[in-house]
């Protein structure tokens, strides 16, 4: 892999660490806050909240080298039709 273990490691924990850190924060805003955007971002609060969860999933299965389906992509029938 060309990491230590033990590097990778602290990395995921840190990650875990920061994350559980800003969800903790979160859940104390009021509703409303979780659609507030910055200035010349596109992105809202809740919106990034739930970016870095289904991105932390999508590194999970990554370093596992597994894939799950993505449930919005339908299989091509026969002849790719």
């Amino acid at each position: 892999m060309g990491i230590q273990h033990a590097t990778l490691d602290h990395l995921l924990a840190h990650m875990a660490w920061a994350n559980a850190a800003l969800f903790q924060q979160l859940k104390d805003l009021p509703s409303p806050a979780l659609s507030h955007t910055a200035p010349g971002s596109e992105w809202s609060v809740g919106a990034i909240a739930h970016h870095l969860v289904t991105a932390a999933e999508n590194y999970a299965q990554r370093l596992q080298r597994t894939q799950q389906p993505d449930p919005t992509v339908k299989p091509l029938g026969r002849g790719g039709r």
